[in-house]
């Protein structure tokens, strides 16, 4: 047994626990969350360098507490934690969806949309807290990310996107689905790798969403200015790191 005692969360990961600290139960499954608050972090210092709208701003904040939610989670396997992981998951997500949402109906949303979504997030967030459950919560997660997913791609073919706007989608959509696999895989497999080398596909899970979730930003601001018919350019940090640089800012300092 380690530092943090029994396992109190509804999940253990195929990941054997306190391998290799008494402190840390999943080692590289604790690690490898820290990407993820990392990619959260990049994208909150370009929403308040280029002055995005507070939507990004507040998807930036909840994808670095989804980071260190997990960091908490996987380092201690208590249920408490693991709700400080699952729950900004699905904020994460509701979030997403205001964004994406208001782009395919952007006059009939506005007015319903970000309150309905806030009760659905507290509704989650108390029946997840007293009753746990496992699978409801994944069906959830994972059918909000793929109704994301399928407005983006809506988005794209209904509109002219930029060429960088087709390489942000196939990066965001494409690292999305290996991690799912990933994430299944651990899963499904976990009893093939007892006894040998363990791949650690939970933490692959991380580290690919992390860049999915990355690219999301960019992505969702070309988009939102593409609404709004305002111009943006492709700068790149250090030639590495595509941020979108805005000239003009919406007219609404609103969500």
């Amino acid at each position: 047994m380690g530092y943090w005692g029994n396992v109190t969360s509804t999940i253990d990961w195929c990941e054997t626990n306190y391998e290799h600290s008494v402190y840390i139960a999943e080692y590289w499954n604790s690690y490898s969350s820290l990407v993820l608050f990392l990619a959260g972090l990049i994208n909150f210092a370009s929403c308040l360098q280029e002055g995005y709208e507070l939507r990004f701003l507040l998807y930036s904040i909840a994808v670095m507490i989804v980071g260190l939610g997990s960091f908490a989670f996987h380092a201690t396997l208590l249920f408490e934690y693991q709700l400080l992981d699952e729950l900004p998951m699905m904020y994460a997500s509701s979030i997403w969806w205001f964004i994406w949402f208001e782009y395919e109906y952007p006059e009939v949303n506005r007015k319903w949309l970000c309150p309905a979504l806030i009760v659905w997030t507290i509704f989650l967030t108390i029946v997840h807290s007293i009753m746990g459950f496992v699978l409801t919560f994944q069906v959830c997660f994972i059918s909000m990310l793929v109704v994301g997913i399928y407005h983006v791609v809506s988005f794209m073919k209904r509109e002219e996107c930029c060429s960088w706007s087709v390489r942000f989608i196939y990066i965001y959509i494409g690292f999305f689905l290996v991690a799912c696999a990933c994430w299944v895989a651990d899963r499904l497999l976990c009893e093939a790798f007892i006894g040998s080398i363990n791949p650690q596909l939970h933490a692959w899970w991380h580290v690919l969403a992390s860049v999915s979730c990355w690219v999301s930003i960019p992505l969702a601001v070309l988009a939102r200015r593409r609404v709004l018919k305002l111009h943006a350019d492709i700068h790149l940090h250090n030639f590495i790191l595509p941020f979108v640089s805005i000239q003009h800012k919406p007219n609404s300092k609103g969500m």
